[in-house]
């Protein structure tokens, strides 16, 4: 039995024992022969048959997603460019395409406006089969330990020990997703 998908639909293929029996014992005269199989025309019984296997079941919760734009900053991080329209463009792919629930775009938050959100959504109810998206872009930097962070429209000009408190740690906000109560939640960082 040979299974495979197709555009999202399962098929069994099964070869059918008579069909089978048939083609082995073809396959044995020709090659006493050493002669090529030939093909039988008007086969009265195919020799595969398909049929429907389990259907796939839809999920069925909804999606959500959180877009977060950082490109413009009250320090010394240089503007950047593309983080409005790409999360503009995600959004509207989200939207359309993927038929999203619930899309937020969230620009240039300060550090204060952007725990809010997560806390917001850690007070949420998802149901089982909901998914929760998260896209951040914007400028990140790194300590010497190489742990990241993300920088906060209000994230001082320079990244250093005194300062790392006002940037977003990647590990303190890893934690904080796990306390989201949704079993589905997918992170993407652009920075």
């Amino acid at each position: 039995e040979f299974c495979t998908s197709t555009k999202g639909i399962d098929f069994d293929l099964t070869l059918t024992d008579k069909a089978l029996s048939e083609t082995i014992s073809r396959l044995q005269k020709n090659s006493k022969a050493n002669e090529a199989p030939k093909a039988e025309p008007n086969r009265a019984e195919p020799l595969v048959e398909a049929k429907p296997a389990n259907p796939i079941k839809k999920r069925e919760g909804s999606d959500y997603a959180v877009l977060f734009a950082f490109d413009e900053y009250d320090t010394r991080w240089p503007h950047l460019s593309n983080p409005q329209n790409d999360t503009r463009d995600i959004a509207r792919e989200l939207r359309d395409r993927y038929k999203f629930k619930e899309v937020a775009v969230k620009p240039n938050l300060t550090l204060a406006e952007f725990e809010n959100v997560i806390r917001e959504y850690q007070n949420r109810k998802f149901n089982v089969d909901d998914q929760l998206f998260f896209f951040f872009a914007g400028h990140g930097t790194a300590n010497e330990y190489n742990n990241g962070f993300l920088v906060a429209k209000d994230s001082p000009g320079v990244f250093d020990k005194r300062s790392k408190g006002y940037f977003i740690s990647l590990d303190e906000l890893l934690a904080e997703i796990d306390q989201i109560p949704s079993k589905h939640i997918m992170l993407v960082f652009d920075a």
